[in-house]
């Protein structure tokens, strides 16, 4: 059986707070002092983390600001090292993690790629024998001459994308990289990335774009707090994500003080609580609630949000019924919406907006939550866009 080609033994990285990387004799001197005063502020970055990727296997590492995703690249990469476990790698290591950092503006694009590649590695044979193809993929080949000073930066991150893409390590790290330039050359970078899974290349991605994380990896590994929170199916991992934001959210919720929601669910079209439907189901939200206040002349607005934001239905009580209505204190409410889920396979959330009249004041907004509930859609079919339009074809000889 062939050994993994990344292997994390129980792996911690901890840093102290407040430290530069480098520092003068007069500096660690001065810190030695200070210490005998001052404990020193640490913070754990990674406790415990243990995962295994195999040869030619795509992984997308997902999680909020200051989960650990950039310190798993930067072990991974040897740029630092680990506090306590072991970190194995076999075979040679890419990365693509901070694109153009090594260009000089003075220099044209054709020169920086030289100068870029070597950086990175790359000997000036392998240089001359890809240069036609890096340019080809930049797309820039009519101002490869120009100094890149003169670059939007745009252009700037293309080029360095086009470098950095045409490396031939084992293992290729990705950090953010794939939001460079338009959506055609976007979607280029996606397919590099996959050709580079299908020549058996590892990849370990890391990205807030939830749906090229969905796009080129086969598995995801959800970070909470320096932790692995979910290791396994990418829709599951982006559904535990989206779990674990609205869980934060939940203190930021309610800044009028009207409402508190007691329970959220879905359900599905044989009258069981699940958070998968099949694309095209009749499924039902519910939300249970309680008034803090008297409240007046009230309605509740839904809308749904695909993992890049973009909204995709929103409506509310007071345009489907035309009523408006009114609630005492500390009265239970029960919210349901009744919806056919004509969306294509994916993960999504359910936001709400509830607006009303506290002591007789104006109509306003009580109650805000961008991600009160998540759920995945399910759909057998590879369909492309964003709704499931009930398609049938027929074709017929004569």
């Amino acid at each position: 059986m062939n050994a993994p080609a990344i292997e994390l033994n129980a792996v911690s990285k901890q840093y102290r707070l407040g430290e530069n990387g480098y520092r003068s004799l007069r500096e660690d001197i001065a810190e030695l002092f200070r210490r005998r005063r001052h404990e020193p502020r640490l913070f754990w970055a990674l406790r415990d983390v243990s995962f295994a990727v195999d040869r030619g296997e795509a992984v997308g590492i997902i999680g909020p600001n200051g989960a650990g995703k950039s310190t798993i690249l930067k072990l991974l990469s040897r740029v630092t090292k680990a506090t306590s476990g072991a970190v194995k790698i076999e075979g040679s290591v890419g990365s693509l993690l901070e694109l153009s950092a090594g260009f000089h503006p003075e220099l044209t694009g054709r020169e920086n790629i030289y100068l870029y590649g070597s950086i990175l590695g790359m000997k000036k044979s392998l240089i001359d024998k890809k240069y036609a193809e890096i340019v080809e993929f930049s797309g820039l080949d009519q101002f490869i001459d120009t100094p890149v000073k003169r670059y939007s930066s745009g252009m700037y991150a293309r080029l360095g994308f086009s470098v950095s893409a045409h490396l031939d390590p084992d293992v290729l790290l990705v950090d953010e990289v794939l939001s460079v330039g338009d959506y055609a050359f976007q979607d280029k970078c996606i397919q590099k990335m996959k050709a580079y899974r299908a020549s058996g290349k590892t990849v370990i991605y890391v990205s807030h774009n939830l749906d090229s994380v969905r796009s080129l990896c086969g598995r995801a590994i959800l970070l909470k707090e320096g932790r692995v929170g979910y290791d396994g199916e990418v829709e599951k991992a982006i559904c535990e994500y989206y779990m674990h934001s609205s869980q934060g959210q939940r203190a930021r919720q309610d800044q009028k003080g009207a409402f508190e929601i007691l329970d959220r669910k879905l359900i599905d079209s044989r009258g069981r609580a699940c958070v998968i439907a099949d694309s095209g189901e009749r499924v039902r939200f519910e939300l249970t609630m309680k008034t803090q206040e008297e409240i007046n002349e009230a309605y509740y607005a839904v809308f749904i949000r695909r993992s890049d934001g973009f909204v995709v239905f929103d409506t509310s009580s007071d345009l489907l019924n035309g009523i408006r209505y009114g609630h005492g204190r500390a009265e239970k409410l029960s919210l349901k919406y009744e919806l056919s889920i004509n969306l294509l396979k994916g993960t999504y959330t359910l936001g709400c907006n509830i607006f009303g009249s506290l002591r007789d004041g104006p109509v306003e907004c009580l109650f805000y939550e961008d991600n009160i509930f998540a759920f995945t859609v399910k759909d057998n079919i590879s369909h492309q866009g964003i709704v499931n339009m009930n398609a049938k074809c027929s074709v017929d000889a004569f």
